[in-house]
């Protein structure tokens, strides 16, 4: 079964935004992380590295969400359990904070009610984990990873996938 380009993208999408390259950096904060090398390939397994927390080469939906837990919960000024547009405005670092905010609360917003819980986080982390364990073993291994970072053509390695 081929992967549908949605699916492709979501996919790749997932790994990028989970591991850090629109949330999370690597002093902390929110925001793009991790060196820009300029080979997304590379990028995306430095980030499965840092996320495989136990090291055995693979990771679980816990390691996977971790890190954006922890910037929640930073981001989450007034400790109500949801973040707003201006809470994360303040979180972010640089000057196109403002425009950011709105784009990356809506990522997550699933009741649209402009602010997102960590009920709704969890639920787009496990969606996200979801496209990238291929085998549904619970844990995503190296192999499962796009290659490249983000893939062209229609096909995972093989031709084989889930749409």
């Amino acid at each position: 079964m081929k992967m549908t380009l949605t699916t492709m993208t979501l996919a790749g999408l997932a790994l990028a935004m989970t591991a850090g390259t629109t949330l999370a950096d690597d002093r902390g904060g929110w925001g793009r992380g991790g060196a820009d090398n300029g080979d997304r390939g590379a990028r995306m397994m430095q980030r499965f590295e840092d996320m495989d927390a136990d090291k055995d080469g693979s990771v679980t939906l816990a390691e996977f969400s971790a890190r954006m837990i922890e910037r929640f919960d930073a981001a989450d000024a007034d400790k109500d359990g949801s973040i707003t547009t201006a809470e994360l405005e303040k979180a972010l670092p640089g000057r196109r904070a403002s425009e950011m905010a709105p784009m990356l609360l809506a990522r997550f917003d699933i009741d649209s009610n402009q602010s997102v819980t960590k009920v709704e986080l969890a639920n787009r982390q496990a969606k996200m984990f979801a496209l990238l364990d291929l085998d549904d073993s619970g844990a995503i291994s190296k192999e499962e990873l796009p290659k490249g970072g983000m893939m062209m053509g229609g096909g995972h390695r093989n031709g084989k996938g889930r749409n």
